[in-house]
């Protein structure tokens, strides 16, 4: 999906709003599942802040919206 936010932005010239917008101007077939939640509809999404230009307000990553920790002791919300 990260692949997918960077070549919108290179092709339209700012970031997108959010993922469905990927999924419209077909960039994603559909929302994938987060395997950590089992679901597509738990994506975090993270918005550019207000100096971030084109990307201001809009999706510039996405983390899982999944709950607890990994191995390492990293949340699974900022992969």
């Amino acid at each position: 999906m990260r692949e997918c936010i960077v070549q919108f932005r290179a092709n339209v010239h700012r970031c997108p709003l959010t993922l469905p917008e990927l999924v419209r101007a077909r960039y994603l077939v559909r929302i994938p599942v987060d395997p950590l939640t089992g679901r597509s509809d738990t994506w975090v999404e993270v918005k550019g802040s207000l100096s971030a230009g084109p990307c201001a307000g809009r999706l510039l990553d996405v983390h899982s919206g999944a709950s607890g920790s990994g191995s390492d002791a990293t949340p699974y919300s900022t992969w």
